[in-house]
């Protein structure tokens, strides 16, 4: 295939989640980043709907803190306290899964 009809189908894929850049012009219109999308909506429409994160590429919820950037990233990829939080109850809950299912494998051995 030539290099042209390459850019062409890449221009008819499209894309069932934006990631989104707050417009250098206006603070309250933001814009897709895919590089074929004209995509612009108004940040009230935005709250509470999903997107693509744009560092890790994983799907996120905008939230209205996360609308107060430039450009909006998901908790995994920010630098905010409550990132801290989540990696610690994760980790918590991952130590106590792991007790569990040791518990439990014991009692089926001692079962048989």
């Amino acid at each position: 295939m030539s290099r042209i009809m390459k850019n062409e189908n890449d221009k008819d894929q499209k894309h069932t989640l934006h990631t989104y850049k707050r417009s250098d012009t206006n603070e309250e219109i933001y814009k897709c980043l895919h590089p074929y999308c004209t995509h612009y909506i108004n940040r009230d429409f935005l709250e509470n709907k999903a997107s693509l994160c744009p560092k890790c590429g994983e799907e996120m919820i905008l939230t209205r803190q996360a609308l107060k950037k430039r450009i909006p990233v998901c908790l995994q990829c920010g630098r905010s306290p409550r990132k801290k939080l989540e990696k610690t109850a994760e980790q918590v809950i991952d130590e106590i899964l792991s007790e569990v299912n040791l518990t439990s494998e014991e009692d089926m051995e001692e079962e048989d």
